[in-house]
């Protein structure tokens, strides 16, 4: 897939910023195994640095959130105005 326009990193801190102010709804996706689960989130905080988010991990029905371990990857998507961002990312803690 070609994205339609790679964002600037100063541009990039403005629209995590904008997500974590409105807690955002995110879709992560993980790969467990050789299948692919994805599950709802939301943005809930930044640290002061703004090198890192802290996103919400609870269950939203009767599926069960699979555990996350440190240095896992980590697709996400949200939306920001009328685009869809997509990133990879690594789970810290």
């Amino acid at each position: 897939m070609k994205p339609r326009r790679v964002v600037a990193p100063d541009e990039a801190l403005a629209i995590f910023d904008l997500a974590v102010r409105e807690h955002a709804l995110a879709v992560v996706s993980i790969q467990d195994g050789p299948n692919w689960l994805t599950f709802k989130s939301r943005f809930l905080e930044r640290d002061a640095n703004r090198r890192f988010f802290v996103l919400d991990y609870q269950p939203q029905d009767v599926q069960s959130i699979p555990p996350l371990t440190p240095g896992q990857y980590a697709g996400l998507s949200f939306r920001h105005r009328s685009r869809k961002v997509m990133f990879s990312t690594v789970v810290e803690a």
